[in-house]
């Protein structure tokens, strides 16, 4: 959680960067210049030699009746408002969107204090990892695949919500309705990239490039790692040699975007009669925490890939 404000003390140790905050940047225009706007309003014109993109992605929405009501949250604001602001802006909560979004948000929200009712997502399986789908199933959240959000109902905010069964092609079916009382929907049902800049810097024939979900939507340590490799190959096109060549960062880039893995059955324990963890992590994602963080050092992960199911490695002890 403190990733940000690490990487912006870093910044600002470095005198050849200029940090423009409370900047909004307005437009790309097609004679190379881009348009900004300060928090005074004093617009200005920059010319770059080249301009990274790093504008993040904006959620989704779907349409249903209610969808307008109060009590209805998309994912970010809901984790803005529970995680950072610490409200707790529901009491019972209908979560829409299987994938790790809403997954999290799930968890977060009973961490909170919010009973999560239920969570519909439309296709046949979560999109998510499958341990974050476990945590909700443990916690006792139904998570109803197949299923949709139909309506929102209430006078001044919602009251409740009917979800419907899918069939095949997408449709409802018949009869398949049910009845929620909630007082919050949360929507989480994918993200679209914020590329506008960039697509209009190509236009404009600008040297631009693109890092993070602007790029590809995935997890954050993709993001700082796409970053990495576009810091250098901007610093070759500005004629800076950085002494670094991005091709196994290029690797692990596309390890940490890929997507969940083959499911393995659960390890048996080699260490009778000693304490050891017990792992829950059964699908190859590009996840190492337990292994890079074990205060013992016995914790690692199959072939020693960051993609590989944890283990207590041989001859490993955990001390309680």
């Amino acid at each position: 959680m403190d990733i940000a404000s690490l990487l912006a003390a870093d910044v600002a140790k470095r005198p050849n960067i200029r940090t423009m905050t409370s900047t909004t940047a307005v437009g790309v225009y097609c004679d190379g210049k881009v348009g900004l706007v300060e928090n005074n309003n004093r617009y200005l014109l920059v010319m770059p030699r080249s301009l990274l993109v790093a504008t993040g992605a904006r959620e989704r929405m779907i349409s249903f009746p209610g969808n307008t009501l109060p009590g209805v949250y998309g994912a970010g604001a809901f984790q803005t408002l529970v995680n950072r602001d610490l409200v707790a802006c529901a009491t019972r909560l209908l979560i829409v969107g299987g994938g790790n979004v809403g997954l999290i948000s799930g968890y977060h929200a009973l961490q909170a204090g919010i009973e999560v009712a239920a969570l519909v997502e439309a296709l046949p399986a979560v999109g998510g990892y499958k341990v974050h789908e476990d945590k909700l199933r443990r916690l006792g959240v139904p998570i109803l695949t197949s299923h949709t959000i139909t309506s929102a109902e209430g006078a001044e905010h919602v009251e409740r919500v009917i979800i419907a069964a899918l069939d095949e092609t997408g449709c409802v079916r018949a009869g398949s309705e049910r009845t929620y009382a909630v007082d919050a929907v949360l929507i989480a049902v994918g993200l679209t990239k914020v590329e506008e800049f960039y697509l209009k810097a190509e236009e404009a024939g600008i040297p631009v490039f693109c890092a993070g979900d602007a790029d590809e939507i995935a997890e954050a340590s993709a993001a700082m790692m796409g970053g990495k490799i576009e810091g250098v190959r901007i610093a070759g096109l500005l004629g800076r040699s950085v002494g670094r060549t991005t091709d196994a960062w290029q690797e692990n880039l596309e390890i940490l975007r890929s997507k969940p893995g083959s499911l393995h059955a659960a390890r048996a324990s080699d260490h009778a009669g000693q304490v050891e963890p017990i792992f829950h992590c059964l699908q190859e994602i590009p996840c190492n925490p337990c292994a890079s963080v074990c205060p013992e050092g016995v914790i690692a992960t199959e072939g020693g890939l960051i993609t590989g199911v944890p283990y207590v490695a041989a001859g490993g002890v955990c001390r309680a």
